[in-house]
């Protein structure tokens, strides 16, 4: 399972695309079961919420410039999901070993020299 930021997106839309994508995520965090974010071409989905959400939504004035301001709207979720399992040693090497060969490395290592051994 990773960790960490999972997908961030930015784009520019109009204030009726932006309300339509917002509709889009209330509707899948209403549905519950799973909620996919979409970035260009890749998409990260997750269990939605269950339960109490903590909600956090922040609201700033920055200048932008010397004839505007900036409004930023910032609405962040955070909900519990069940722990994902943990990798065993025994997997995270099989995949690394699976790397290594599509990389064009022997099971040795990249770099390895077989006139070595007979040294």
């Amino acid at each position: 399972m990773t960790y960490g930021e999972l997908i961030e997106t930015e784009v520019e839309q109009t204030p009726e695309d932006a309300a339509e994508s917002l509709r889009d995520l209330a509707a899948q965090i209403e549905a519950g079961g799973e909620l996919t974010i979409e970035s260009g071409t890749e998409s990260v989905t997750v269990d939605a919420p269950e339960g109490v959400l903590e909600v956090e939504i922040e609201l700033e004035r920055e200048p932008e410039d010397d004839e505007t301001d900036e409004i930023e709207l910032e609405l962040e979720l955070e909900w519990d999901v069940e722990k994902a399992p943990e990798r065993d040693e025994e997997d995270s090497a099989s995949e690394h070993d699976e790397e290594a060969t599509e990389h064009g490395e022997d099971e040795e290592g990249a770099g390895s020299d077989d006139n070595e051994d007979e040294e």
